[in-house]
């Protein structure tokens, strides 16, 4: 489906978009669950915008097949979990152990929430991390569509039965999206709050863009690069320096080069097994156990990896002596 703001070129329907966006939404899952709050604004915006879509079941038919194709990744996990060597639950070729993983069983009843009462200074938190990721003046340029949006609403009257016919579509899809997101991870009380507002962040960005954009368009309708035609290259490029700035100004605070606590704990943990046998069970969080996952699937491939590279390069050596000895004796 293409919205386009302008009645001359009127909204044109393709459903090969529904379907690519049906196999990016199954991918999506199959990333990361997390994608999935974002599907009530989909949804509604797909409503909004074709409302006869909810009669057409055909085309609703081939949208689940395209996110169970996208899904369909997931497959891999009963075809690898048998496998040696172990990585992850052994149990995901049976259906409980596949779903037991894919739906987090266990995990997902255990999370714990932020109250209603805290909302209050769980905005202050994302306040502080939106300013790591922008400067106050793109953040500014991410309002400049919202009050557009309210200004075009109650202004001109609009229709709210048509919204998904209008230059309003677009705002409402990002608008809700963003809502969506924010409710469940700002509520979230786990250490992964950052990296899940990167979707929050994305939106923020694209909508500052779309701020810049409308400032573009209002100041050449008044006619004001009319005197100088590189103004507008020159603001953009002025727009694009924002985040150049904010990587140097954040980069001494968010840099990684002296973190050594990862390799410390995978330090500490091989000394004080040394010598110990085999069969013992470690028990770990999640940040513990990913740098012993990096040692033993990662550092370990990679000694093997060199091991058959010098391996490789002694037969090389001596193929070589071997042709040019008979080289020579012919």
């Amino acid at each position: 489906m293409n919205v386009t703001p302008s009645p001359r070129h009127p909204v044109t329907l393709s459903n090969k978009w529904l379907y690519a966006f049906s196999l990016s939404a199954g991918l999506g899952v199959t990333h990361h669950p997390l994608t999935v709050m974002g599907f009530l604004a989909y949804a509604a915006f797909i409503v909004g915008v074709r409302p006869s879509i909810l009669r057409d079941w055909k085309t609703i038919l081939k949208m689940v097949l395209f996110a169970l194709l996208g899904l369909s990744v997931w497959l891999y996990f009963p075809i690898r979990s048998p496998m040696e060597p172990a990585f992850g639950p052994s149990t995901m070729n049976t259906l409980n152990g596949f779903l037991d993983h894919v739906l987090a069983r266990g995990l997902t009843e255990s999370l714990p929430y932020f109250t209603l009462a805290e909302q209050p200074g769980r905005a202050l938190v994302f306040w502080t991390l939106l300013r790591l990721q922008y400067s106050l003046p793109v953040i500014a340029l991410a309002l400049v569509p919202l009050g557009w949006g309210i200004k075009q609403a109650f202004t001109t009257r609009a229709n709210w039965r048509q919204w998904g016919q209008s230059p309003l579509a677009p705002l409402f899809l990002y608008g809700l999206t963003f809502l969506s997101f924010y409710a469940f991870v700002i509520s979230l009380r786990a250490q992964d709050i950052m990296a899940y507002a990167n979707g929050l962040f994305l939106l923020v960005g694209m909508m500052a863009g779309i701020g810049l954009f409308f400032i573009l368009i209002a100041m050449q309708r008044n006619r004001i690069f009319s005197k100088n035609p590189v103004s507008p290259v020159l603001i953009i490029l002025a727009f694009l320096v924002g985040p150049i700035w904010q990587v140097v100004q954040n980069a001494p605070r968010i840099s990684l080069r002296e973190y050594d606590e990862g390799q410390a704990y995978i330090d500490d943990v091989f000394s004080y097994f040394a010598g110990k046998g085999e069969d013992a069970v470690l028990l770990n969080d999640w940040e513990h156990m990913t740098p012993l996952w990096y040692v033993r699937y990662v550092e370990e491939s990679q000694v093997l990896l060199k091991a058959l590279k010098a391996t490789q390069a002694k037969i090389t050596v001596f193929l070589l002596v071997i042709v040019t000895l008979v080289l020579v004796m012919g």
